[in-house]
């Protein structure tokens, strides 16, 4: 019998949004996520306040990835936002934001993802998953920076 190995990822994206990080960061929670993000659903599985705060967990049903259950793992706000992700029998990932305010006007976000397969088929996920990577991001900055200038929902390519 041979033992499994898992794949490993770790991808870096900055991106940078026309507005403060206390106008950016309570965005990035999964309730608000609905309000700016297309296509977004969710299912609130703990929530104190009804919004992402430390120990909030939620969970996603996407398709090509099926049901994936997050946990947020640190909440500084304004400034660090940091989930965990599981995806039964494929992966766990940990979705790390690291904002910043430059010129008074700006928030640069610092996005790692550390992706690690738990199985066969979630390594032939990572590799699937990786190739989409920045395009994702580029849609993410995109879809935030016009709901920040215009309070709607950008729609997403088909």
């Amino acid at each position: 019998m041979s033992k499994f190995y898992g794949k490993r990822f770790v991808d870096q994206y900055t991106i940078k949004i026309a507005a403060k990080p206390n106008i950016v960061f309570p965005l990035l929670c999964p309730k608000r996520e609905k309000e700016w993000l297309d296509g977004w659903s969710y299912e609130m599985i703990y929530s104190g306040t009804g919004l992402a705060e430390l120990g909030c967990a939620f969970k996603t049903d996407r398709p090509g990835q099926g049901e994936a259950y997050w946990l947020m793992t640190k909440h500084v706000p304004n400034t660090q936002a940091e989930y965990t992700r599981f995806l039964p029998n494929l992966l766990i990932s940990v979705f790390s934001m690291r904002l910043s305010e430059q010129g008074g006007t700006t928030t640069i976000i610092e996005m790692t993802y550390t992706t690690t397969s738990l199985s066969e088929q979630g390594n032939e996920f990572i590799t699937r998953y990786r190739a989409a990577y920045e395009k994702n991001s580029s849609w993410l900055e995109n879809a935030l920076s016009h709901f920040i200038q215009t309070g709607n929902i950008l729609k997403k390519p088909q």
